[in-house]
């Protein structure tokens, strides 16, 4: 009983097999269909299967008999959906034309005006016939912009009804350089004139005239890109028109040092900028240790603002690494210490590769402290041949070592004498003057 129903199974699924096969065989494929649209791109269906992007030839369609046809159907965003029968005979190459009809009805103008005119006018939604899924995303940012002052018939009727956004309203972006963009969304119904008259505020902006010396330094706002080469206007927006903003401003060029310089604007303002760019080649580093540390030093000479800075109050070291070449007085003073002053040649270049260091080493000497006075008092004082005030008087600022010292009154005779100072040590001189 087992054996005789597995073998009726068998025979039914081979006559199922060999009426399909049969079916197949009974279809011939000699055949072409070329399906062309205006305007291309739709997407052509045969029996509602998709078939391909027009233009497309069709090769797979079976050939048709008598009374006999394929559904062609093509469909596009923004059109409505086109259908035809057609006949495939044997042999036969047949050609479908098809023009798609838009979905949208073009009746509304849309009238642009700004204040001032050439502003680029942009709108987003169903635009020139097709809606916003017809394009990609960079041409739906570009937007078949337009300029302003001039009369747009080319946007489809919107339709307060539509289940879609985009079909019930645009929206519109009018921008224009220096001026603040200005967004709105806006209606085009069927049979309408419309007219939008836009006046465009200025866009908060702070101006940099930028000159250098020598011209040609690469200028930059903040640490953004390059703005350009000097000179230049540059034009940088601000957030709003009442606050101030603090802004740095770099210069560069091969061969020079950069120069970076703080601005504090508004919207509104405009800042001249000259800057004479130091040369590196014309400068070379200067460096000093002092003992003790946290010493005041300075570089001078005639003609020359100089140079000054106090050593550090670990390492005792300081300096400058743009110093210009050339020989320079060296004065070096601390409270407590004596001054010491000497002559440095600053004579080796910087590179672009490196600061050429000059380095020195600054010992200072502890000072001694005179006190003075005279009998009578008011005698003028001269030490080491400087006048140095009348007695009595208490000097701390002494170097160690061997002084002068004269004191001169009308009516007595020239004092004399010369003292020894030493290191943290308080030397006291009080002498008698003697009456002429």
């Amino acid at each position: 009983m087992d054996k005789n129903r597995k073998i009726i199974i068998s025979l039914a699924i081979l006559g199922l097999f060999l009426v399909m096969v049969g079916s197949v065989l009974a279809y011939t494929y000699t055949n072409t269909l070329l399906v062309d649209t205006v305007p291309t791109g739709a997407k052509i269906y045969a029996g509602g299967i998709y078939k391909g992007d027009s233009p497309l030839r069709i090769t797979n369609l079976y050939d048709t008999e008598t009374n006999n046809y394929h559904l062609i159907t093509a469909t596009k965003t923004g059109y409505k959906d086109a259908a035809e029968y057609v006949s495939t005979p044997a042999g036969s190459n047949n050609v479908v034309n098809i023009t798609l009809e838009s979905a949208y009805t073009f009746t509304n103008t849309l009238q642009v005006n700004t204040i001032p005119e050439g502003a680029n006018v942009t709108v987003v939604g169903i635009i020139k016939g097709l809606n916003r899924m017809a394009y990609t995303l960079e041409e739906l940012y570009q937007a078949f912009p337009e300029k302003s002052n001039v009369l747009l018939t080319n946007l489809a009727d919107t339709n307060e009804n539509s289940q879609y956004d985009y079909e019930r309203k645009y929206f519109l972006q009018i921008k224009k350089e220096g001026y603040a963009p200005y967004n709105q969304f806006i209606e085009t119904p069927a049979g309408s004139n419309n007219v939008i008259n836009i006046v465009l505020n200025p866009e908060p902006q702070v101006r940099f005239i930028v000159t250098s010396e020598p011209a040609g330094a690469i200028v930059r706002t903040e640490s953004a890109g390059n703005a350009g080469y000097t000179p230049i206007d540059v034009n940088k927006t601000v957030q709003d028109y009442t606050n101030y903003y603090t802004y740095r401003l770099i210069l560069e060029k091969p061969g020079y040092f950069t120069s970076t310089t703080y601005h504090n604007l508004r919207a509104g303002d405009t800042k001249t900028v000259h800057v004479k760019l130091k040369e590196i080649s014309s400068t070379g580093g200067f460096w000093l240790i002092t003992n003790p540390t946290e010493a005041s030093w300075k570089l001078t000479k005639t003609g020359h603002p100089g140079y000054q800075g106090i050593t550090s109050s670990t390492a005792g070291a300081g300096g400058n690494s743009k110093v210009d070449l050339g020989i320079y007085t060296l004065t070096v003073t601390k409270k407590g210490y004596a001054t010491h002053t000497s002559i440095v040649n600053i004579n080796q270049p910087n590179t672009a590769q490196g600061t050429s260091w000059h380095s020195f080493n600054v010992n200072l000497a502890q000072t001694g402290t005179l006190n003075l006075g005279s009998s009578p008092s008011e005698a003028g004082i001269y030490i080491d041949g400087i006048n140095r005030g009348v007695t009595p008087a208490t000097f701390n600022d002494l170097a160690p070592g061997k002084h002068e010292l004269s004191l001169k009154k009308f009516g007595y005779l020239e004092y004399k004498q010369d003292f020894d100072i030493l290191a943290g040590q308080i030397t006291k001189i009080t002498p008698t003057l003697i009456p002429k």
